[in-house]
């Protein structure tokens, strides 16, 4: 491993599985696994956090942060993210048909703009849809 690929590795010099496993125990979920796994994927090709972060839409220190469990906001939203991007994970939605749960998770959070007929209609599908963040199942 080169000394750049190195140096994109977590600071204690363990891989970001070994992280993942020591933070979260046994109560390690799949998705923060495979989190886990393709950060030390994109560490051993020369890639940062941040590429990762960028693929999964999420900000580097979130990831990190997310690894580490010391997050402090919503994991459903980081779930949905990895599991859209990193998982193959689809979802049906009333707008646009069969798409990533990551996407899904994207919508949701899209104002309202008369401006894109789409858009437009994301407000309205998502408050009453069974793969809204926080709905009850």
């Amino acid at each position: 491993m080169s000394t750049h690929a190195r140096s994109l590795g977590s600071r204690s010099g363990k891989s970001y599985l070994a992280r993942a496993v020591e933070s979260w125990g046994a109560a390690l979920p799949d998705w923060a696994r495979a989190l886990a796994e393709t950060a030390d994927l994109y560490r051993d090709a020369g890639k940062s956090l941040s590429d990762l972060g960028h693929r999964v839409g999420l900000h580097n220190s979130v990831v990190s942060s997310v690894i580490g469990k010391k997050y402090t906001g919503r994991y459903d939203t980081i779930e949905a993210k990895v599991r859209g991007a990193l998982m193959d994970a689809t979802v049906v939605c009333p707008v646009e048909g069969t798409i990533g749960r990551d996407r899904c998770a994207a919508n949701q959070s899209l104002k309202f703009s008369a401006a894109n007929p789409s858009r437009a209609k994301f407000p309205f599908a998502c408050k009453g849809c069974p793969n809204r963040m926080g709905a009850k199942a």
